[in-house]
This record gives structure tokens, sequence and C-alpha cells, in this order.
């Protein structure tokens, strides 16, 4: 599994590292700071995951999230937030994240089955939406 890691946090790779290690799935995480890294990136590889880490006060989060989500297209966005900056994860949930994960709340391994459930929950959406829009055509006909 591929795991891209945005944020300014740099333990935030350490501790996607002890989550994985955790459950003993093989995952690889590449930690980037900038979108034009992160565009150059999905470019060249394919992610499963895309992590913001917002545990690090910003005052453009609710932008940075709108970018991250035009930009991620159909891969998950999991938000990783700290107790002091919760409400910045819930808005981002509300602007289209797919869920939130409180770092300092979280046992060894949560991630590792947060990312599972939320990859296989993107993956039934665009599937049912392909059924649904090839239904649709095959209506018109």
């Amino acid at each position: 599994m591929q795991i891209m890691i945005f944020g300014k946090d740099k333990d935030t790779i350490k501790w996607v590292n002890n989550q994985v290690t955790a459950s003993e799935r093989s995952k690889i995480g590449v930690h980037i700071l900038t979108m034009t890294e992160m565009e150059t990136l999905l470019k060249s590889m394919c992610f499963d995951v895309v992590l913001y880490d917002v545990s690090q006060p910003e005052d453009d989060a609710p932008e940075t999230v709108k970018e991250l989500l035009n930009i991620c297209g159909k891969i998950p966005l999991i938000i990783l937030t700290e107790t002091l900056t919760l409400p910045v994860a819930v808005e981002a949930v509300r602007l289209g994240a797919d869920t939130y994960l409180v770092k300092d709340k979280a046992p060894k391994g949560l991630l590792s089955d947060c990312l599972s459930i939320v990859i296989a929950k993107k993956r039934e959406q665009l599937e049912s939406a392909a059924i649904k829009g090839y239904a649709k055509r095959r209506t018109r006909k």
C-alpha cells in the first residue's frame, strides 16, 4: 500500500510507521511538504491514500483541504489531527475529506484499520457510481 503524507509535522512519518508496523501490514509512506511535490508524485506514482496532518495549526487549512481534494481526485483523504486541532479536522471532513484520526488518542494499529476501511469504502463508492453511470447510459439508448 502506498501512503502519501502531507503536512508540516516531521514526526508524522514516524507516527505513521509506528501505526502500520503494529499491524504488520506492508505500507510505504512518502512525506511531502508542498502541493507541487504532490502533483508531481501523483503523476508518476499510484497512491492508495493521502494523509493530511493538521496537528500544527494553519490559518489556511480549509483552503488546503479543498486543494487537496481537487488534486487527489478519487484517492481517499484522511485528516490526522491532535486534540487541540480537532475543529480543523471536523471542518475538513465537512468539506469532503473521508475521515479524521486523532493522533494523540489513537492506539497502535488504529491507522491501519482506518486505512483498510476508508479505502474499501471509497472503492465501493466508485464502483457504485460507475454502475449507476452505466445503467443511465443503457437506459438512454
